[in-house]
């Protein structure tokens, strides 16, 4: 709210004419006030300045006499919904963090009181810059912290404002300012990464490892370089002639690669990719250079789903370079405590039909993760384990049961038991406890001196009571160890426990 003047037209008349402006708030209906300026915006104009303008809706009045009478016009007027204000000065953009950015501003030049506006800010991403996000309704304040956005990521912003309280009308939009988030280490690894070998001798040869980095929106900022190491897949040690390798980035938008020399022909190696930035490193992703022995390749996307709390279906696609045909895979099972190795304890189970892509394994416990890696077998023998994967299967019915129950009255109302136990032990659970169901037996205290310990343990003849203790945050470490307890309040006769 700012300024407002007013102006009239003269009435056609052969006397001498005066014109009286006067004007009042809505509520006020006695309480007019006179023109405070005539002569700013010329004549037969009445100007009100900010100081004189009261806001929200007001009646003005213009009134012409002369010598033979008066009139009166009246016009209802409010210069909150009316005004367009200019938009907010001096937009700037802070980065604040990897995922926000602070937005700040000034009013507009000829606008007095931040409380008296309200703002709407819109900003786009470069990855999407016709597609602007809003936020409304920011009141009393000249800045906003603009949160859930992506790392690395240059934002355009622009800011409109109105009269608070109004349906009136918004401003233009400001002019537009950028910015960029901060880094964050990378979302993804290298993608299309390529082998090509060349054999120096009969035992060695040159290993040329090429690959593109991630696209620039999963980058999360300038990539610096690429970590590679090398394992032997059978010892898990490096070469003697390979430590960690580092190879920076000189151009982003080219394919980089590295020559891995004098590897064994016969051993196969496990080549580890990382990129980084100023942030630190991003997932790493594996590949697998195979020995010459022309065994199969690792089966490609094993994938896993859970059918119920006993079985979980794999499937994998056949190796990209299986070096013969495939005659069979090798599927291994364990649970992740105990790792996926066909050497140790676990399910083993052999396909001997190489056109066979997938398999249940059954026999599994409830709700226990399990690890799984499949590998192919040709005329020479098997290849390397794909990478491994891991699923749940579904929850069970717990096998075993609450322990440490106790039944203990109120000293301070007789009225109720406090009824308190440990959940099952981890094994038993069979997934996550959720409810406890008491049931209790009631009896009266004359029934308690003729029923047999019998009838108390199977609840013959009394009233049976179920309640049912819900945990708080059934997936909190918390809530699987704490001891439980229930009250069970208005009994009103006496009881005996019957289980939890």
């Amino acid at each position: 709210m700012g300024d407002m003047w007013c102006t009239w037209d003269t009435l056609e008349s052969y006397l001498p004419t005066q014109y009286e402006f006067t004007y009042r708030v809505q509520w006020d209906l006695n309480k007019w006030h006179s023109c405070p300026d005539r002569i700013s915006k010329g004549p037969n104009s009445c100007y009100i300045d900010f100081d004189h303008n009261n806001g929200s809706l007001q009646k003005m009045r213009v009134k012409a006499s002369n010598a033979l009478g008066e009139t009166i016009e009246d016009i209802w007027f409010n210069p909150d919904e009316e005004t367009i204000p200019h938009p907010p000065d001096n937009l700037s953009v802070k980065s604040s963090s990897s995922q926000s950015l602070e937005v700040t501003w000034d009013l507009p030049f000829d606008w007095r009181y931040f409380f008296l506006l309200m703002y709407k800010i819109q900003y786009s991403s470069e990855w999407e810059p016709s597609s602007w996000s809003k936020i409304d309704n920011i009141e009393k304040r000249h800045k906003h912290r603009v949160v859930g956005l992506e790392p690395y990521t240059l934002y355009t912003f622009r800011i409109s404002c109105k009269p608070t309280g109004t349906d009136g009308h918004w401003s233009p939009w400001s002019e537009t300012r950028s910015k960029r988030t901060l880094e964050k280490a990378p979302y993804s690894s290298v993608k299309d990464i390529f082998i090509d070998e060349d054999n120096r001798d009969r035992r060695s040869r040159d290993v040329r490892i090429s690959w593109k980095l991630p696209p620039l929106r999963e980058r999360n900022g300038i990539i610096l370089g690429v970590n590679l190491t090398v394992q032997d897949e059978e010892t898990g040690n490096q070469p003697d002639n390979i430590d960690g390798i580092r190879v920076p980035v000189q151009d982003s938008n080219v394919t980089m690669e590295t020559i891995l020399t004098d590897l064994d022909r016969y051993k196969s190696y496990r080549v580890t990719l990382t990129v980084y930035n100023s942030e630190g490193a991003g997932p790493p992703t594996s590949i697998t250079i195979p020995d010459q022995l022309t065994v199969p390749n690792e089966p490609k996307n094993l994938t896993v789903k859970t059918i119920s709390e006993s079985v979980i279906t794999v499937s994998w696609e056949p190796p990209e370079n299986p070096r013969g045909n495939i005659n069979g895979y090798k599927l291994v099972c364990s649970k992740s405590s105990e790792g996926a190795d066909d050497n140790m304890a676990g399910i083993v189970k052999t396909i001997s039909d190489g056109g066979v892509l997938q398999t249940n394994v059954t026999g599994l416990e409830p709700f226990v993760q399990y690890e799984f890696k499949v590998k192919a077998k040709n005329i020479i023998g098997y290849g390397g384990f794909s990478p491994s994967v891991t699923q749940y299967t579904q929850e069970g019915v717990p096998s075993g049961s609450p322990t440490n129950v106790t039944v203990q009255s109120l000293q301070n109302d007789p009225g109720s038991l406090q009824v308190a136990w440990k959940a099952p032990c981890l094994g038993d659970r069979n997934g996550v406890i959720r409810v406890y169901q008491l049931t209790l037996c009631v009896y009266e205290s004359s029934e308690l001196t003729t029923q047999s310990s019998t009838a108390y343990s199977i609840c013959q003849g009394s009233e049976v009571i179920h309640k049912n203790k819900t945990v708080q945050n059934p997936d909190s470490l918390q809530a699987s160890q704490i001891e439980q307890h229930y009250i069970i309040h208005e009994i009103g006769r006496a009881a005996c426990r019957e289980r939890v």
